[in-house]
């Protein structure tokens, strides 16, 4: 599957989201800033060490319950067992499920998943970066301070889909961002 095939994949399954018959919130759309560590596991682990990761991301609420996102995000990553650095850059279109609010509105938890890319750009001279058709699936979790900003943590788990002629030693790759961030809405 083609990397824009899933990406016009992700876009349908957000506007599909958007049937669903509900309020609409005052404020539907949300920006955030995040920053924090990504996290490689399984097979990636022979290439890569946990490192920095910043990233952003857009969202609107289509219904009261479901929260339409995209999100970008840069992570660098030392390289294991002193090989070079890489840097993963991931791109993701995502629904998520609100699952709690209280009852004064200031928490709100979200259950996402969604579909993307990851590109894995290995820090050495003459090295093709190679980009993956890749997945998602994570939570968000907002406080409130004011009506329109606030802070979120956001643990989310991206894999993508690998080729092992491109010196992974697996069919996948699973890389851990988890940020925090503020959060406005508008």
């Amino acid at each position: 599957m083609s990397i824009r095939n899933a990406l016009g994949i992700a876009m349908i399954m957000t506007l599909a989201a958007g049937s669903v018959q509900a309020q609409a919130p005052e404020k539907p759309w949300g920006l955030e800033v995040l920053a924090g560590a990504a996290v490689p596991t399984f097979d990636i682990t022979d290439l890569a060490d946990p490192g920095f990761v910043a990233g952003a991301a857009g969202s609107y609420m289509v219904s009261d319950k479901i929260l339409g996102m995209v999100e970008v995000d840069f992570g660098t990553h030392p390289g294991a067992n002193d090989g070079p650095d890489v840097n993963v850059y991931h791109y993701m279109a995502k629904a998520g499920y609100r699952v709690f609010q209280s009852q004064d509105e200031k928490w709100r938890i979200y259950v996402n998943a969604g579909l993307g890319a990851l590109t894995f750009d290995v820090d050495v001279s003459g090295a093709e970066s190679n980009t993956y058709f890749a997945i998602n699936a994570g939570a968000k979790i907002y406080y409130s301070i004011t009506e329109t900003i606030g802070i979120v943590i956001s643990p989310q788990g991206d894999i993508a889909f690998v080729d092992e002629d491109k010196g992974f030693t697996g069919s996948t790759a699973w890389v851990w961002p988890i940020t925090g961030g503020v959060a406005f809405t508008f």
